[in-house]
């Protein structure tokens, strides 16, 4: 709680969403790219990292979180020197949403790259896996995200035209 009053927390991170939804954004490119960390060391010590596929999407979830980690980084450059900016905002949805998006693609792909092994309660990748499918439901959602990235994009005030709730 912000302030000790309850609620304010959300209001302050629908006037500032760098306060709040970027800090997420942040998170869950570090989910994503534990997830590869994870897998590949499973992979490495079951002797699997030679196959094709593994490799694949290794290569796949790699590219996958340095443009989502480049957006991140491009929405904090832009708090930095214009918060609160109506482009700033922009970048910081995007960040949200590409990062909830990623986590959630990266630690599915590696959990199946691993196997069934890897789906035992305790075991690094089966964390990870439940830890980003949370990454659409932290405020803002992935659907808030979208909803609103597509207002602006149709030229609209995510503000007064927004019909998806914040949170």
């Amino acid at each position: 709680l912000l302030g000790a009053v309850e609620g304010l927390a959300l209001w302050f991170a629908q006037l500032m969403p760098h306060w709040l939804v970027a800090s997420y954004a942040a998170v869950y490119v570090g989910v994503a790219q534990a997830s590869i960390d994870a897998a590949v060391a499973h992979l490495r010590a079951r002797g699997l990292t030679h196959l094709p596929s593994v490799r694949a999407r290794i290569g796949r979830a790699d590219a996958a979180v340095a443009a989502a980690r480049l957006v991140v980084a491009e929405a904090g450059r832009r708090v930095d020197e214009h918060p609160g900016d109506v482009e700033t905002n922009r970048w910081v949805w995007r960040a949200k949403l590409l990062a909830g998006t990623t986590a959630a693609e990266v630690a599915a792909s590696m959990l199946e790259a691993a196997g069934t092994s890897a789906t035992r309660r305790g075991h690094p990748l089966e964390r990870l896996y439940r830890d980003a499918r949370c990454g659409s439901l932290h405020p803002a959602t992935s659907d808030v995200c979208a909803d609103w990235l597509g207002i602006a994009a149709l030229g609209g005030d995510p503000d007064a035209d927004g019909s998806v709730p914040r949170w």
